[in-house]
């Protein structure tokens, strides 16, 4: 009989615990392409009717023709949802391995990851700083309620 906790790939797998390294990597990587992701689908939306504003680099997007739009935001939407459930998973485990329950993320989904347009750059330097704490506060020593080391 296999364990529960092993019929979901370990990037979505929200028990365990993870060490500040791994979570520093995914979190840089995650939120390198997280912003150029939403702006391609900004410019995806407008393209097909909605009056959204581009925030990151419209320019370099401007590329995409009217008949991918859809097929594109479609395309994106899934992409994003995904990053954004194994970013939440990195999170909680990170949690976990400083022996701290996971719910506390659901604190931090009050601060969005980038500021949203005409408003106080505030959520992003919240966000930010609940990053550098993950990745920077050191997890317990040996097995704690969350797992081994």
């Amino acid at each position: 009989m296999s364990d529960a906790s092993h019929a979901w790939p370990a990037a979505i797998d929200f028990e365990g615990r993870v060490a500040r390294l791994p979570f520093a990597v995914i979190a840089l990587g995650i939120g390198a392409v997280m912003p150029l992701m939403i702006d391609l689908a900004v410019l995806c939306a407008r393209d097909l009717g909605a009056a959204l504003p581009s925030r990151v680099i419209p320019a370099l997007l401007q590329w995409v023709p009217a008949s991918l739009a859809l097929p594109l935001l479609i395309v994106d939407g899934i992409a994003l949802v995904a990053l954004a459930v194994i970013l939440l998973s990195f999170e909680v485990r990170r949690l976990h391995d400083m022996n701290v329950t996971g719910w506390l993320v659901l604190a931090r989904l009050a601060f969005p990851a980038l500021p949203l347009p005409d408003v106080d750059p505030f959520p992003s330097i919240a966000f930010l700083i609940w990053w550098l704490l993950l990745a920077t506060i050191p997890g317990t020593a040996g097995p704690n309620a969350y797992g081994p080391e």
